[in-house]
């Protein structure tokens, strides 16, 4: 029995060997170690280990792993997760690094799709913030020609409304006419309020730059922050 063991062990042994070095061998790990290598302080002191081919849920291939080498002072730093993907090769080093390994595929599937969700979240208000900023700038707009070129008043607001046609035709999308006639009266009720603050008027008929950022900045905030709760990311 004692020799069956041995034998069964020295397979064992053989075995794990084999795919040590095959997984040394494999030219696509060579590619990946050497990519890795090419941004260590020292190269010649790689040492790596869990090495892997990972395909993440796009269909992408990495190579995925840890290494440890030697710093600027000598010192190993300690096994840190790296990732190679085509000419791409991250080592993490920061929270950004670590979300370009998780989209690569390096930690599961789990860690990719919930960065992924996250990128589409950021994507996501990032447009909402565009929005607000056209919007508030077509608005500033409406009242600067209303009060300082002293234009008509359904004029300006016929040229808000086709101004923000025209974006949401870009975004494919379409204003209904109930949108539009919501707009028309919000937008002439503005004017009417703003008629009546003669400060306020003075300013835009000085135009008043300072005053205009306040104003675009205040608006921007204050949009972005109502679009984002409708779209429920708040």
């Amino acid at each position: 029995m004692r020799h069956l063991i041995a034998l069964v062990a020295f397979f064992a042994l053989f075995a794990a060997d084999l795919s040590s070095i095959s997984a040394q061998t494999d030219p696509q790990i060579e590619k990946a170690e050497l990519a890795i290598k090419e941004g260590l302080k020292d190269p010649e002191s790689a040492q790596f280990k869990n090495i892997a081919v990972k395909t993440n849920s796009l269909g992408e291939v990495a190579v995925c792993g840890e290494v440890n080498a030697r710093n600027s002072f000598g010192g190993y730093v300690g096994f840190q997760s790296f990732g190679v993907a085509g000419n791409v090769a991250v080592t993490q080093s920061d929270a950004i690094t670590q979300a370009k390994l998780a989209r690569m595929g390096c930690f599961g599937l789990e860690a990719e799709l919930a960065i992924r969700h996250t990128d589409a979240q950021m994507k996501f208000a990032e447009k909402l913030h565009d929005q607000a900023n056209f919007s508030c700038t077509v608005i500033w707009t409406m009242m600067d020609n209303r009060f300082r070129l002293q234009e008509d008043a359904d004029l300006v607001i016929d040229a808000a409304i086709v101004a923000l046609k025209n974006r949401a035709l870009e975004n494919k999308s379409e204003m209904t006419p109930e949108v539009v006639l919501s707009l028309r009266k919000q937008f002439g009720t503005q004017l009417t309020n703003t008629a009546a603050d003669k400060k306020t008027v003075e300013k835009f008929r000085k135009n008043d730059a300072t005053f205009k950022d306040l104003f675009l900045q205040s608006c921007t905030l204050q949009t972005d922050q109502l679009l984002r709760v409708r779209a429920g990311l708040e």
